[in-house]
């Protein structure tokens, strides 16, 4: 027996290869669509915070410079000026206060009683005053002044201790110099721990 030939078996594959690459084509079609789809959601949902972040932004700025927060940031400002203003006055009040209970143990009585015993003949040219003693430095004509100044000052019960370091003399001018030691008998708290960390504060009072 002669085969029947099917004159439709071929046109009917080549059919169905077609369907199926079409179908293959539309999903493709699709799984792109779908990404696309997810990027511009993506990008949307970034570009949307961007904006809104700068709206805030921006109202935070114009905010900033409304006149009432502009007055108040002037405020804040006097007012940390203020207190740092303050705090420097302090400071310099204590350390005013600090130097002058320091300079109470040096008063006019004192160098008054200084001055009156000194003989006629000696001339007081520098006193050094530190914390625990006073060193006057004098010219006399007298080779014995020196001694007649201590004796005064002890009369006068002012230091624990006066002594001088000898005579200089000088010839040229026909003067003798030296140097008073003159202990304090009392020293206050301040000078006693100023002595104890071997610090001393110096006034120089030149005549």
């Amino acid at each position: 027996m002669q085969k029947e030939l099917n004159l439709f078996s071929a046109y009917k594959s080549s059919g169905s290869k077609g369907a199926k690459g079409g179908k293959s084509a539309k999903g493709i079609l699709i799984l792109s669509g779908c990404f696309l789809l997810v990027v511009l959601l993506i990008y949307g949902g970034l570009l949307f915070f961007k904006i809104n972040m700068q709206n805030q932004i921006n109202s935070i700025k114009n905010e900033l410079l409304t006149p009432a927060v502009k007055e108040a940031n002037l405020r804040i400002s006097y007012e940390i000026k203020k207190n740092e203003m303050l705090i420097s006055y302090i400071n310099a009040l204590n350390t005013a206060k600090t130097k002058f209970d320091a300079s109470l143990i040096i008063d006019s009585q004192l160098l008054n009683k200084i001055t009156s015993s000194m003989p006629d003949d000696v001339i007081m040219t520098d006193i050094n005053i530190s914390p625990v003693s006073i060193q006057i430095s004098c010219n006399s004509s007298n080779v014995l002044a020196p001694d007649i100044f201590i004796q005064a000052l002890n009369s006068k019960d002012l230091f624990s201790n006066v002594s001088y370091n000898g005579l200089k003399n000088n010839v040229e001018r026909n003067l003798f110099t030296f140097v008073l030691e003159c202990d304090f008998k009392e020293v206050t708290p301040q000078w006693k721990w100023m002595q104890e960390k071997n610090f001393y504060l110096l006034f120089w009072l030149r005549l």
